[in-house]
């Protein structure tokens, strides 16, 4: 099992630790409603050192990224003191989805890629096989950990310690070097959050100045349901290599009429399938817990729940629906033996700490 460069932090707490993709990683610390709630309303930390920081450079490294990922790299528009980033997905030649990740261009030829842990093997040969075509030189950061800092108070905790005021220096889905610390502005929460790289010995070190500063050390139970809230795909869970970015609710990703990438020619073959399948929200209208998998039915068409789970800002069941496109926000999902009434709704939940909820069809 690998552990990560926070993990006796995580011990010294006395996280509850679990395996997620071969990584050690706390699960919760105390109450896993209470880091939840703490990101909602202040701000709370997540250790996401199992995640893998790429850097691609070369005279080629542009075009080798444009050929990997399905969105235009002009969308990056360079500004002054950040690099632009994007979010984006890399596909296999049937168009399904190798992984979903964020590019930040941080010079004409020298671009950060940060990938999810469960797709480091897959993303290593794809670079590697595809790679041999460019002039561009591939560098895995092995020896770098991450932090995420997630919550409305984010920006503020994270401007005193550093001494800047990162409402001035870094929007949204930009990224900037104070020192050696690489921090970007993404997010995975619904929240304002900010991530920062750094190599492995300075991470421990940041870990206890956040701790220093009140900032709550969060795990993976609301890390996720965080994300369910905030209509955030989980790769294994909500899309994989079967699964195309139609199918999950990631169209918006896709530039099919951009320069050549891997999938694109299956990806246009998919416009014309008749199937229409996408992702909607789901709400649990009756007491229970929606899980991945659960069987739904709507409109006479059978879907599956990929992710579920208890709300803990809504006080309610919430998940993701994958199914075929469909009018009626009424549906039944079979739970045990049992069918229960949901409804159908655009996502996301909750966003920057607003209840975001409307059933399909409805306009708000």
């Amino acid at each position: 099992m690998k552990k990560t460069c926070l993990y006796t932090c995580h011990e010294d707490l006395k996280a509850r630790l679990v395996d997620f993709h071969g990584w050690l990683l706390p699960i919760q610390y105390d109450s896993m409603i209470e880091e939840h709630l703490a990101v909602r309303t202040s701000n709370g930390m997540f250790d996401v050192s199992h995640m893998c920081p790429i850097d691609i450079k070369g005279l080629e490294a542009k075009e080798f990224i444009q050929f990997l990922l399905t969105t235009d790299l002009a969308k990056l528009i360079n500004t002054k003191d950040a690099y632009p980033g994007l979010y984006s997905c890399l596909l296999n030649s049937h168009g399904g989805i190798v992984d979903d990740l964020i590019v930040f261009q941080l010079g004409q030829h020298s671009f950060r890629m940060v990938t999810n842990a469960g797709t480091r093997e897959d993303i290593h040969k794809v670079l590697d096989e595809h790679a041999l075509n460019y002039e561009v030189e591939v560098n895995f950061l092995e020896d770098y950990g991450m932090i995420a800092l997630q919550g409305p108070e984010a920006g503020l905790t994270l401007s005193k310690i550093y001494g800047v005021n990162f409402d001035d220096v870094l929007k949204p889905f930009h990224g900037c070097f104070i020192g050696d610390d690489f921090i970007s502005r993404t997010g995975y929460t619904g929240e304002d959050g900010f991530e920062v790289i750094s190599n492995e010995e300075r991470i421990v070190h940041l870990w206890k100045i956040f701790i220093a500063h009140e900032v709550r050390p969060c795990g993976l139970g609301s890390r996720d349901s965080l994300r369910i809230e905030s209509g955030l795909n989980l790769y294994g869970t909500d899309m994989n290599q079967d699964i195309n970015p139609y199918e999950c609710g990631l169209s918006w990703v896709v530039d099919i009429k951009k320069s050549a990438f891997i999938g694109q020619d299956a990806l246009l073959k998919s416009l014309n399938d008749s199937s229409n399948i996408t992702r909607y929200g789901i709400v649990l209208d009756e007491p229970g817990i929606l899980r991945s998998g659960y069987k739904v039915v709507v409109d006479e068409k059978e879907g599956m729940i990929t992710s579920g789970g208890y709300s803990p800002y809504l006080k309610k069941s919430v998940g993701f629906l994958r199914i075929e496109k469909i009018r009626s926000p009424n549906g039944m999902v079979r739970i045990r033996d049992k069918w229960l009434k949901t409804s159908v709704t655009n996502l996301p939940f909750v966003k920057r700490g607003k209840e975001m909820i409307n059933l399909i069809g409805e306009n708000k």
